[in-house]
């Protein structure tokens, strides 16, 4: 009888650290999937911030311009004005490098960490939803990549608008494997910044 109940109780012990061993591999799956549906929510609300700025900073175009024009150069960074007038919501401003208006075009340079999560989730928006709908107003966009220690990698630019032209890689035909190409990254890459030029 006594051996009877150490051997349910054996079996009850090894059931127990089975069960322990399906609830650790199925927290571990929900932390992964948890992870998975944060990145992807940061990249959401990310891309909803920026679309929000772009709009804005577009929609004052003319008014950069002016600034320009009125201090008679050829750049002049409208970074204050920018952030004076409330346009950029502080969870973003990080990812802003500045804002700078010609006195016929205005620019906003955007900086993506390859380090950070989400970097080919942002990337992607960025042209899919910001940049690409835009391609008749934007002009350019030049693509650099920073090492820590302020050298440039991989410059590219890619042309828009009336800038386009069939010896040139344009905006308006860039198809799913462009945006990935440009997304991808250098692994000395410590920055990545995409400075978008709208007429």
């Amino acid at each position: 009888m006594g051996l009877k109940q150490s051997n349910q109780n054996g079996r009850s012990m090894i059931e127990m650290l089975g069960v322990l061993a399906i609830v650790g591999i199925l927290s571990v799956g929900g932390m992964s999937a948890y992870r998975k549906a944060m990145t992807k929510y940061e990249a959401n609300k990310w891309t909803e911030d920026m679309q929000l700025v772009v709009e804005n900073f577009t929609f004052y175009a003319e008014e950069w311009k002016r600034i320009a024009r009125k201090e008679n150069k050829d750049t002049v960074s409208v970074t204050k004005y920018v952030y004076d007038a409330g346009l950029v919501p502080s969870a973003i401003k990080q990812s802003i490098a500045g804002f700078s208006a010609y006195p016929d075009k205005i620019y906003i340079s955007i900086v993506i960490r390859p380090k950070d999560s989400g970097f080919n989730e942002k990337c992607h928006r960025l042209f899919n939803q910001l940049i690409l709908p835009r391609s008749e107003i934007v002009e350019f966009v030049h693509r650099i990549g920073k090492k820590d220690n302020d050298a440039w990698l991989n410059q590219k630019i890619y042309y828009g608008g009336t800038r386009c032209n069939p010896k040139i890689k344009c905006l308006q035909n860039f198809t799913i494997t462009d945006v990935i190409n440009i997304c991808h990254y250098d692994e000395e890459e410590e920055n990545v910044a995409f400075a978008i030029y709208f007429k």
